[in-house]
């Protein structure tokens, strides 16, 4: 795995009184989910993304950044329908109808919170919480502006118009497992 000084997350930190001993900083920028993705019958693909989401997002500081995930095609309708039934605003460049490039990589509008009469460095709102595509309109980009400083592969090969920049790909896991994992990262 990478190490990544700029991330707000942290896959391990151990404390000795007041010093920092180590410190493996992970950022999470993109996952893919391939079509061969093994779902468990108490984790399907709604409820991993749902508690990734819910993990990426906990105590998220005003510096965070949307993830950004590929999903299968045959699964990405319904993971979109399981994000809007529970509210949650994405953006996906209007995939379905016309897919627009710059909508999708458009920045979103972040607000901190306040405290009293000054902000602090925790996110008050963000105006979409993830970018989501299918991977069929993913490999059709033709110019991809975001550059991630991680990203994960499940169950699908790695794209190649990422460059030099860290990936993980992991095969063989069930959404169960890889929900351990998430669950593990940000909680620890």
């Amino acid at each position: 795995m990478a190490q990544s000084y700029r991330s707000t997350r942290y896959l391990f930190r151990r404390e000795s009184h007041h010093e920092l001993n180590y410190c493996l900083h992970v950022i999470i920028d993109s996952l893919f989910f391939g079509e061969n993705i093994q779902i468990d019958a108490t984790c399907n693909l709604n409820k991993l993304i749902l508690d990734i989401l819910d993990f990426y997002y906990k105590k998220a500081v005003y510096t965070i950044k949307p993830l950004t995930l590929v999903i299968s095609d045959n699964a990405i309708d319904g993971v979109k329908k399981e994000l809007i039934k529970k509210k949650i605003v994405f953006n996906d460049g209007y995939e379905k109808i016309y897919f627009n490039s710059e909508l999708f990589f458009r920045d979103p509008i972040i607000n901190r919170k306040i405290i009293g009469k000054s902000s602090s460095d925790s996110l008050e709102s963000i105006s979409f919480k993830l970018r989501i595509i299918s991977h069929s309109t993913f490999t059709n980009i033709s110019e991809y502006r975001l550059s991630p400083e991680m990203i994960y592969y499940f169950n699908v090969d790695e794209v190649n118009i990422f460059k030099n920049i860290s990936a993980l790909k992991i095969d063989g896991l069930n959404t169960s497992h890889i929900n351990k994992i998430f669950n593990k990262i940000f909680n620890s």
